[in-house]
């Protein structure tokens, strides 16, 4: 059985230690270079840290702020070196993995000219918690997508995950409190129901 009491005492000695913006800039840096801590976890906490620590709910939007940047920008060194090395790592790996260059041009020139779908690509793939980040920004650099297309998708979509992972672990925490207390009402349960 999870001990909530045990993670609550946690995330708070957390937040006692921690300023919640070096948290959460340092976290999303560490997730984007070890894509296997998921995002989820420092975002996630970040949240419920905002939350103990009274930050009001519309803060979250400047946290999210915090947390896109500093993911982007992390981004860009896979899809630099990707966009660096594809004209020799694509003929010397391709062979293996069943592409050639001609094939990696082709789907790079899909995207059109003004950006309109490599960015809706990007942004909707950004949005979702569960598409790793690394795998993305490599394939972007392979394909040649603008760095500006890129960056401004990866940014933007950065920021709406972020924003949304921030959202539920504000209110998570929010709602599990009103349950342990017992101060259920439609609100909380409505909380629920959406959290």
């Amino acid at each position: 059985m999870i001990d909530v009491a045990l993670i609550e005492q946690w995330i708070i000695d957390l937040s006692g230690r921690v300023p919640l913006t070096a948290y959460i800039f340092a976290g999303e840096v560490v997730e984007e270079i070890i894509s296997p801590i998921p995002s989820q976890v420092v975002l996630g906490t970040g949240g419920s840290m905002a939350f103990l620590q009274g930050w009001p709910i519309v803060s979250l939007v400047f946290l999210a702020a915090i947390a896109s940047i500093a993911k982007s920008v992390t981004t860009l060194l896979f899809y630099g070196v990707a966009r660096k090395l594809e004209d020799r790592l694509v003929p010397l790996i391709g062979k293996y993995v069943g592409i050639t260059q001609e094939e990696v041009e082709s789907v790079g020139k899909t995207f059109d000219k003004n950006g309109k779908k490599g960015f809706l690509s990007v942004f909707v793939l950004r949005c979702i918690p569960i598409v790793p980040s690394a795998p993305l920004s490599i394939a972007c650099g392979l394909f040649k997508l603008p760095l500006r297309t890129f960056f401004l998708a990866t940014l933007a979509g950065n920021w709406l995950r972020g924003f949304t992972i921030l959202l539920t672990g504000y209110l998570g925490f929010d709602v599990l409190q009103a349950w342990i207390h017992g101060a259920l009402d439609a609100r909380t349960i409505a909380t629920t129901v959406v959290v």
